[in-house]
């Protein structure tokens, strides 16, 4: 499954203009860096918009001012300055793991493992909560 990863308010445009079936772009000299640089299983989401037409796309590989390995959603063409959105949409949306609380009757320290590092859980036969430190290590975190 493809993780998308994230970076603040990243925007550019096209650097010169795309055909319907390209997988590859570049956008304006130095704001590549704006955007995430994925690893393997990793993408970030981008909207490429020029005046009412638009086009979602998931790039996986980004190497300065390059993006490729890019899933389009469309076949549209984009002219040189068409606007570059890094975005947060329905598909990174419906991808996101989602955090639940878990509750324990016994101490979990020893003996629960923790199903993402950080994790809280709720010690019910106590009222304590505990914290997910790294393997099967958990530390009281209320009294």
């Amino acid at each position: 499954m493809t993780q998308y990863i994230f970076t603040n308010l990243a925007k550019s445009t096209l650097a010169v203009g795309i055909g319907g079936g390209d997988t590859s772009f570049t956008v304006a000299t130095g704001e590549g860096a704006l955007f995430p640089s994925p690893s393997t299983n990793q993408a970030f989401r981008i909207l490429v918009k020029e005046g009412s037409k638009e086009e979602y796309m998931s790039v996986q590989v980004r190497s300065g001012d390059t993006f490729s390995s890019i899933i389009r959603g469309g076949a549209n063409s984009f002219n040189a300055g068409a606007e570059v959105f890094h975005i947060i949409d329905k598909v990174t949306l419906e991808n996101f793991e989602q955090k639940h609380r878990r509750e324990t009757a016994t101490d979990p320290d020893g003996v629960l493992v923790a199903e993402y590092t950080g994790e809280e859980v709720y010690q019910t036969t106590t009222k304590h909560w505990w914290k997910h430190i790294e393997g099967l290590i958990w530390e009281q975190i209320s009294r």
